[in-house]
């Protein structure tokens, strides 16, 4: 009884029909988690104290909790939480569990990116911009984003990599 290749073809064959569902999974937790990512990357440099260490909290809790675990907790757990403010989610496909479970994760790690990108980019480049006579908006839209998304690419690459994988334990929630 030894390695056969015809039996990794025989199994590749049988699952090439889901490589599409785990596509679309993955784009739609891409999505959602660069929305939720643009939130709290906004709210972790808000001028409030609380709503920072909110942010900060969510982000530190999210990156720290295994994407299994988290997939268990969206998919008992969030049912049972809304049940008892009178939500019910009884016919609900195990295909939003799954989305939410990593969009949920994705805009944690996706929020981390955008934060260092953004503190990548030279403060001056701020100062200068205001001093040629540019509103702020005008210079974070044209000058500092630009920068900021070429610092973010690597780590976004990453986070897409990552949630490709964690796509794969989808398969506990059924």
């Amino acid at each position: 009884m030894g390695f056969s290749i015809s039996y990794v073809f025989e199994g590749f064959w049988e699952l090439l029909p889901y490589v599409s569902t785990t596509f679309w999974m993955t784009v739609c937790a891409i999505f959602c988690g660069l929305a939720g990512a643009a939130a709290l990357t906004w709210l972790r440099f808000s001028s409030r104290a609380i709503v920072r260490h909110m942010a900060v909290a969510y982000v530190a809790v999210m990156r720290g909790t295994p994407a299994l675990l988290l997939m268990f907790l969206v998919y008992y757990g969030l049912p049972l939480l809304l049940q008892s403010v009178q939500i019910y989610l009884e016919d609900t496909d195990q295909m939003v569990y799954a989305v939410t479970a990593l969009s949920l994760s994705g805009a944690a790690y996706f929020s981390e990116a955008m934060r260092s990108a953004y503190l990548a980019v030279d403060w001056r480049q701020m100062e200068a911009g205001l001093s040629i006579g540019m509103n702020k908006i005008s210079v974070i839209c044209h000058v500092m984003l630009p920068q900021a998304i070429v610092y973010a690419l690597p780590n976004f690459g990453n986070v897409c990599i990552s949630t490709i994988k964690n796509s794969s334990l989808v398969y506990a929630i059924g």
